[in-house]
């Protein structure tokens, strides 16, 4: 990707501009001069040189025809362009919304330079493509011999395109925040999970023509997410800052001396990635030459992709309505009444996932894991069960135990009553004893007559005894 330098005609250009889009937009007008032949002159000088350059001469030959002549000329150039888009597009190699950015483009360029063209006519061949109604989609089997070729790149690239239904001119926008894993319940998970230990992901969510008019959002599968994941795992062990700003398609970098050159990415445009679908068709024998006489393939690569992708979605049991809006496609006044919400779209979705899985085996393994996890939960239902039983009969237990205690109390507190009067009788006992004792003494001192302190009550006899006693022992 061209970064925009300090030039005077390119700063023109991408004024007003952010700095997500601006390189996209300095690609596309490269595309455009590159196609007039409008070559620089000088060796060694960098990117954003050489596009001032072809600015600059597109514009000298511009004013050199005068400015009736200048206009139909550019106009002339604008044209061819737009044709020769078109026929791409009839090949299949990009969708209708990438011809309208490179129109967008060229558009902007003028507009900065003030170059007034014929707009409407222009427009006017930005028309619908006839398409031929009976090229078919891919099969998984022809998808999975593709996603074989020896490019890190393929695997991504074909997986998020049949688990999405996205045109192939959203590549140019894509990037590493626009994915976001979610779990069964459409909740967002962190995306800096291992790619091969996030059984929770069910599936991702994907942004697509992010911070642009035409921004809407579909869905890939677990599968795509990992193939996504790895890739990008892969550009970090290389050395390259992945970030959320990070492109999902970038240039393939060499490795110099032994070391790598994946510090400085380039987002690679439709023209690159239409590129790496066909050279992967041709050497994996899925795509033969046309026999005499025929002028199409039997399906169109990359928009096969979306094809494969509707039809798989629809047969797993998608309402036609959702899978429509998932591709972008217009409803009319659909649009604006009766939308189904993200998370309706992504139960929806879910019902497809086993469908628009290519990879069987992951498809089994995730199946089996669900088992195991299945089996797992049973079992530990079972057991938490179990323990709930005997935890009901512990507390019962407790329960009767405490009871006891409670009457153990009881018997101890009665028990203590009794010790208390015991004490209290024992004192009584012990105080009659004493004063039997007293009385047995004085008895003894006493000189009275037997009969008669018999015969008394002897408490008073005591008592007086001992007063008399008393008087006697002071004379």
């Amino acid at each position: 990707m061209i970064e925009g330098g300090g030039q005077g005609i390119i700063t023109d250009f991408i004024y007003g501009l952010s700095d997500r889009t601006k390189g996209q937009y300095l690609s596309r007008l490269v595309v455009f001069f590159n196609f007039l032949e409008i070559k620089p002159s000088g060796e060694g000088t960098t990117a954003a040189d050489r596009l001032e350059m072809q600015a600059a001469l597109f514009l000298k030959e511009f004013k050199s025809k005068g400015k009736e002549n200048g206009k139909e000329w550019a106009q002339k150039c604008l044209m061819r362009f737009m044709g020769h888009l078109n026929e791409k597009v009839k090949e299949g190699r990009f969708g209708r919304g990438t011809i309208r950015n490179y129109y967008k483009t060229v558009k902007r360029f003028c507009d900065s330079q003030d170059i007034e063209l014929g707009w409407k006519r222009i427009t006017s061949g930005l028309g619908k493509v006839k398409r031929v109604a009976n090229d078919r989609a891919p099969t998984s089997e022809e998808i999975q011999r593709l996603i074989q070729y020896p490019d890190r790149r393929i695997g991504p690239i074909v997986c998020v395109m049949v688990s999405s239904g996205i045109r192939i001119g959203a590549w140019e926008y894509l990037r590493w925040k626009h994915i976001r894993p979610l779990d069964k319940n459409g909740q967002p998970l962190d995306r800096d999970l291992p790619a091969r230990e996030d059984a929770q992901i069910a599936a991702a969510k994907i942004s697509v023509y992010g911070g642009e008019e035409e921004e809407y959002f579909s869905f890939i599968t677990h599968e795509a997410y990992q193939s996504l994941k790895e890739w990008m795992d892969y550009r970090a062990a290389n050395g390259e800052d992945i970030n959320g700003e990070s492109p999902l398609m970038r240039d393939i970098f060499p490795f110099k001396y032994g070391r790598s050159t994946a510090q400085n990415p380039t987002m690679i445009l439709v023209e690159s990635v239409w590129k790496i679908i066909e050279r992967g068709l041709k050497k994996q024998g899925i795509r033969k030459p046309l026999v005499k006489g025929a002028k199409r393939y039997e399906f169109q690569g990359a928009h096969g992709f979306r094809k494969y992708f509707k039809t798989g979605a629809e047969q797993a049991g998608m309402l036609p309505f959702n899978v429509e809006t998932l591709m972008n496609h217009s409803l009319g006044i659909s649009d604006h009444y009766g939308r189904p919400t993200e998370y309706d779209l992504f139960k929806d979705y879910l019902k497809a996932v086993d469908s628009l899985t290519i990879d069987r085996g992951l498809l089994l393994s995730r199946t089996a894991i669900e088992k195991v996890v299945s089996e797992n939960q049973q079992m530990l239902v079972t057991q938490m069960e179990s323990k709930n039983n005997e935890i009901q009969d512990l507390r019962a237990k407790m329960a009767k135990m405490e009871e006891s205690q409670n009457s153990m109390r009881e018997k101890d507190k009665e028990i203590q009553e009794l010790r208390e009067q015991v004490e209290e009788i024992r004192d009584l006992y012990q105080g009659l004893t004493k004063t039997l004792d007293e009385v047995a003494d004085l008895r003894a001192k006493i000189p009275a007559n037997p009969q008669e302190f018999l015969m008394a009550d002897p408490f008073k006899f005591v008592a007086n005894q001992k007063r008399l006693y008393n008087g006697e022992a002071h004379a």
